[in-house]
């Protein structure tokens, strides 16, 4: 896990450039968001939420710190009903005709609420931009090892898990647990 590094100045850099993705999404989110925005949205929120817990404890105490991470907690928060209604019915789509039309209109109506929802909390993430980081508070070694650790970690519980669902995919709970640590290991 040694090719796992990056310098303060890189990390500052691709912080900001991730930030700036998030904001631009976050603003331009329409009232209407397609399936691709919010998985855009909601990737973009991942990225920076694991790049601000590679930051130092200092850096991530401040007030306006955790406030901005209990906000990027929101965006996934509202848009996670968003992200599994637009799965459920994209997998009902195979089955449109056998389907009640009320059932479908039902769902039309709970993602335009949820759409809603989605939409208030990226205007408010808009207009409150992630803290600034100063790359002096940053050590591009401490950042490197968190990462390799971090890595490390998601690596062992997805390898842990592989060798049960192989023997038996049935084990949905244990599917999704993979999934979950692939993600994070992405």
């Amino acid at each position: 896990m040694a090719a796992l590094k990056i310098g303060s100045k890189e990390f500052e850099r691709r912080y900001r450039a991730e930030a700036k993705e998030l904001l631009g999404l976050a603003s331009g989110l329409s009232d209407r968001p397609t399936s691709e925005e919010i998985h855009d949205l909601r990737v973009a929120t991942r990225r920076i939420q694991v790049m601000r817990r590679l930051l130092p404890r200092s850096v991530r105490a401040s007030q306006t710190s955790r406030r901005f991470d209990l906000l990027l907690k929101s965006v996934l928060k509202r848009t996670s009903q968003l992200r599994d209604l637009d799965t459920l019915m994209a997998t009902l789509d195979d089955h449109r005709a056998s389907l009640p039309g009320t059932l479908l209109v039902r769902l039309q109506n709970q993602r335009s609420d949820a759409a809603a929802g989605a939409k208030a909390v990226c205007e408010v993430l808009a207009g409150s931009p992630p803290p600034e980081i100063d790359g002096s508070e940053i050590n591009g070694k401490k950042i490197s090892r968190r990462l390799r650790k971090r890595a490390r970690k998601h690596g062992q519980a997805a390898a842990e898990l592989l060798p049960s669902i192989l023997e038996d995919e049935s084990k949905v709970a244990e599917l999704h647990s993979l999934r979950l640590e692939v993600k994070k290991l992405r």
